[in-house]
């Protein structure tokens, strides 16, 4: 394969997994709104079709690999790639998660205090996947100056602190206790998002210095 076309390929592998990088931040993004039952199956059915394009994208990238034996930089651009799919392909699972965790929620405002301090996590980590997408798209800042680590642990506590809030406020009220779950699995479930975001900065950050 010429050079301009092995270039052209991982352009392409880049371009795809953007485009699925994208689609789930938007979905990420109205998971707290009030959604009809059809956008809800919406975003459960599309999970499906986001599975199949990661695995179209593993598949390539281990045929670049396999076929075209790249130099170093290549090789960590298409690994990169690879891996961010799978990590990308986990946060779309856990948009589902919560969606359908959610499902007979009709009215998260009555959480109260509590359900304005989760969307300020979910803010949180929607600023976090989204700042990791644009360094990804644009290569514009360093990793010496974000520390993806430091917001990672900002996030992990926030979710801790309500945690430990939402069981106080089971305390107080133990007939809210379906509700006391359905809030704590779902800041379990933003606890892992985040996570799993974390990964997705180590692996921008081995592409770019070749160090895990």
């Amino acid at each position: 394969m010429l050079r301009s076309n092995f270039d052209n390929e991982i352009i392409e592998l880049s371009n795809n997994l953007e485009n699925i990088w994208d689609s789930i931040i938007k979905k990420y993004e109205i998971i707290f709104d009030t959604l009809t039952e059809v956008q809800k199956q919406s975003i459960v059915d599309n999970d499906l079709v986001i599975n199949e394009a990661v695995v179209e994208i593993d598949m390539k990238g281990i045929e670049l690999i396999c076929l075209q034996h790249p130099v170093s930089s290549d090789l960590r651009k298409i690994i990169t790639i690879v891996k961010l799919s799978t990590d990308i392909e986990r946060i779309g699972d856990r948009i589902v998660e919560i969606v359908i965790v959610l499902k007979n929620v009709h009215a998260m405002h009555e959480w109260g205090a509590l359900f304005y301090e989760l969307l300020k996590i979910h803010f949180e980590l929607g600023e976090y996947l989204k700042r990791a997408l644009l360094w990804f798209k644009k290569r514009n800042y360093e990793f010496d100056v974000y520390d993806y680590n430091k917001k990672y642990h900002l996030i992990s506590n926030l979710c801790q602190k309500l945690g430990d809030k939402a069981v106080e406020n089971f305390l107080i009220e133990p007939k809210n206790v379906d509700e006391a779950i359905v809030f704590l699995e779902v800041i379990n479930i933003l606890d892992k998002m985040s996570h799993t975001t974390q990964s997705i900065y180590k692996w921008l950050d081995y592409q770019e210095r070749g160090v895990l």
